[in-house]
């Protein structure tokens, strides 16, 4: 419980051993690499406590660079009553990374409209034609 019911933080609250909370939230057990990514942009969490905005601000900042260093694209926004701070985290949808994304986790890329017409029904797929979802073709 960092901050009241309303979700205000207690910026002025402080955070002891910052280094160590921001290492429990960046570096994975099972992935080598993620201890690399300690080692830059969290210096200022090296000492035996900071106030909480100023962790909040390092983390967040730190969270967006691996995103941004992944080829994710990042925008930023205020809420309308200006007390949040929304990230739109996305990708290129043409772009190289989404296509490394998809050939690493094996995505089923649809094909061309043409690219159907000589496919055969198979289980609960028609053949002939794309699938639909929403009476639209998937393409």
């Amino acid at each position: 419980p960092r901050g009241d019911p309303l979700g205000t933080l207690k910026t002025r609250e402080l955070v002891d051993a910052p280094l160590k909370k921001a290492h429990d939230i960046f570096v994975r057990q099972h992935n080598h690499a993620s201890r690399e990514t300690v080692k830059e942009g969290l210096d200022s969490l090296d000492i035996d406590h900071v106030t909480l905005g100023h962790y909040q601000k390092v983390v967040r900042r730190k969270l967006l660079s691996l995103f941004q260093k992944s080829g994710f694209k990042v925008t930023t926004f205020p809420s309308i009553d200006g007390d949040e701070i929304f990230a739109k985290i996305f990708l290129d949808p043409k772009g190289e990374v989404i296509k490394d994304l998809a050939q690493r986790f094996s995505y089923r890329m649809p094909f061309k409209a043409e690219a159907y017409n000589k496919v055969e029904a198979h289980g609960i797929y028609q053949g002939k034609e794309p699938e639909k979802r929403n009476g639209k073709a998937v393409l």
